[in-house]
């Protein structure tokens, strides 16, 4: 399997991983356990381990490895915490918005399964929101939500899509064909890179050339 392909997936399936580890938080027992910690303390810990993970890119698998686990326990443990209080307050954004990201994550994972050699970011790109659109004008026919709260969903999560094809394709220029699991913890640690995503784009050389995988 294509280095860009095997990546890709390997990505996505580790999101796979990190939700079901929130439903296993979210359930009664988790809940409980939960409860004793603190939601601000959770979301403070899941960033400073993921700033903790950015700065250990040259530091040994095992120990990168260690700040991953921290950062996916504590991550999820916020978000598990903060399901109750949006599904009570904002329910159809929260219906909406797992609807659209579920529907983004399968169209961006049929098309790795499915894509040739002639992998392309921008086809990638593409092709998984027309999927998410199909999706996401279905979720608009069967519930009530309303279309401009859908519509700023479908908004946010395709921004999403975006930045992952785009820091997929810059990670893909910085690791080698071995490196699958350091290029898997790249596409995390730039999360924290999504601020500055304009400008990295603004100022990026033209007249690249293209690498094949």
């Amino acid at each position: 399997m294509p280095f860009v392909k095997r990546v890709g997936l390997w990505h996505l399936f580790s999101l796979l991983a990190l939700a079901a580890l929130i439903f296993i938080w979210v359930r009664p027992q988790g809940l409980d356990f939960l409860s004793r910690l603190d939601v601000e303390g959770n979301w403070l810990l899941a960033i400073g381990s993921l700033a903790a993970l950015a700065s250990l890119r040259s530091a040994p698998a095992l120990l990168q490895f260690l700040v991953f686990l921290l950062f996916a326990l504590s991550s999820t443990a916020a978000i598990a915490l903060w399901t109750p209080f949006i599904a009570d307050e904002f329910p159809d954004y929260a219906t909406g918005f797992a609807w659209t990201v579920g529907s983004a994550w399968t169209g961006a994972a049929l098309y790795h399964v499915f894509a040739g050699r002639d992998h392309s970011f921008v086809g990638g790109f593409m092709l998984t929101m027309i999927f998410t659109a199909g999706s996401w004008i279905i979720f608009t026919i069967v519930t009530d939500i309303i279309f401009s709260q859908a519509f700023a969903i479908f908004v946010v999560v395709a921004a999403m899509v975006f930045y992952w094809f785009y820091d997929l394709a810059m990670v893909l220029r910085r690791r080698k064909q071995g490196e699958v699991a350091a290029a898997v913890m790249d596409l995390y640690r730039d999360a924290l890179n999504f601020v500055g995503f304009p400008i990295r784009v603004m100022r990026m050389p033209k007249g690249l050339k293209r690498i094949r995988y």
